[in-house]
């Protein structure tokens, strides 16, 4: 790198960036900005994300196997789910979950993912986040209180010409 490229550099780190982080850890964010169903807690394989601002999280996901059998028609071992997401300020939701999706879900190192998938309740959450990053709806019955589902799985062999990017599930509860 020139010296003139390295003294224009305002921070040491990159200004913004996806980085892994412990759950515990994405579960005391979690906490402090108040997500509605608290810290994931699950007895199986999970795994956190954060998105800082200039070295600052201001978004977390976890990635975490589904707690029943099947989802959206896939067996539990083709499946990641976004069990938890939240951020400090609204406009990075999106981003947050385009990360996921692009970068966390194909990660997924228990399986080879074939679908993801993410619950909401419908009645406080309009899935507009996920429609507009191209996931499908699939179903207004499942999880344990009822509610909508969003799908657009890709099977595996068109994983490389279509990215992951099409290949995502959201499932509402």
């Amino acid at each position: 790198m020139s010296s003139a490229l390295a003294q224009s550099r305002l921070f040491d780190a990159p200004a913004a960036g996806l980085y892994p982080l412990s759950v515990p850890a994405a579960n005391e964010l979690l906490t402090t900005w108040g997500h509605k169903l608290g810290p994931c807690e699950r007895p199986f394989h999970s795994e956190a994300f954060a998105f800082e601002l200039h070295g600052e999280p201001i978004a977390v996901a976890i990635s975490a196997s589904i707690v029943g059998v099947t989802a959206a028609g896939y067996p539990r071992e083709q499946v990641v789910e976004l069990a938890r997401q939240a951020a400090k300020e609204r406009w990075v939701n999106r981003v947050m979950i385009r990360l996921w999706r692009e970068i966390c879900a194909p990660a997924w190192p228990c399986w080879p993912v074939w679908a993801a998938v993410s619950y909401s309740k419908n009645s406080t959450h309009s899935g507009d986040l996920y429609r507009f990053d191209g996931w499908r709806k699939v179903s207004e019955e499942c999880g344990s209180g009822g509610g909508g589902t969003w799908s657009n799985p890709t099977l595996k062999h068109a994983l490389a010409a279509r990215q992951y990017g099409a290949s995502t599930t959201h499932r509402s509860a």
